[in-house]
């Protein structure tokens, strides 16, 4: 989905590349932001959208009832946020990415502020991030908004408790999409097969972003059951926290 504001987005953003803002955002910021964030004691699942993250998560907490799970469902309930949706995915205004980002930047902000033991977050700050930078590279966000979002995500992570470990979950966008399908939200019918080819890389280029110190593990969903996915899931996650 490319909007009118899009095409023109397309033309700007194509002289710079994503990591040339960001690297601009970070110089700019390098004296400002002070490093507060600590490590904290639970785990962090990202993934791009239908890669089984909340359906093995469910699944654990079902095995282990002294696990949690933390989501905050706004981004799909709040009434802002469906307007959002509106704007963006039926009338084609791409100008509405920017308010999105920011807002879904503090809810998984909030979401995962005072995470303690035994606690599995789905999806955190990083996610808006990953999401905002497969926006970016299909040309629906110009250089000063994209920019705009980095600044404040860059702020938001030096805020928080870092996870002890991380787990990225993917799978082939073939399968995602038809995931989609089935699934059926109404604003993810307009997710293309590019665009989540753009997600997937986005997500790479977000898990190689954690400290040395914290482990990031891929668990690739594409030809496994949602049984075998929780079962890894369980695995890791009782050797991690």
């Amino acid at each position: 989905m490319i909007s009118k504001h899009g095409c023109f987005q397309r033309m700007r953003s194509a002289v710079r590349s994503t990591d040339d803002l960001e690297d601009e955002v970070k110089n700019e910021y390098a004296g400002r932001l002070v490093e507060e964030s600590t490590q904290g004691t639970y785990g962090l699942v990202l993934g791009g959208t239908s890669s089984g993250k909340s359906t093995a998560i469910t699944s654990l907490i079902e095995r282990h009832p002294g696990l949690t799970r933390a989501y905050d469902g706004a981004l799909l309930q709040l009434p802002r946020f469906q307007r959002y949706f509106e704007r963006l995915f039926k009338a084609g205004d791409s100008r509405a990415y920017l308010p999105f980002e920011i807002e879904a930047l503090l809810i998984r902000h909030l979401q995962n502020e005072k995470l303690g033991e035994a606690t599995i977050a789905d999806q955190g700050i990083h996610s808006i991030w990953a999401y905002a930078r497969a926006v970016r590279e299909g040309g629906e966000m110009d250089d000063d908004s994209y920019q705009t979002m980095f600044a404040l995500y860059l702020f938001l992570r030096r805020q928080m408790h870092l996870p002890k470990f991380v787990l990225h979950f993917r799978c082939d966008t073939a399968v995602a999409r038809k995931r989609l399908e089935l699934r059926g939200r109404a604003h993810e019918k307009s997710y293309s097969r590019d665009f989540l080819d753009r997600l997937d890389q986005a997500y790479s280029v977000v898990c190689r972003d954690f400290p040395a110190d914290i482990s990031v593990m891929t668990i690739d969903t594409t030809h496994a059951t949602p049984t075998e996915v929780a079962d890894r899931l369980e695995k890791i996650a009782l050797s991690q926290l």
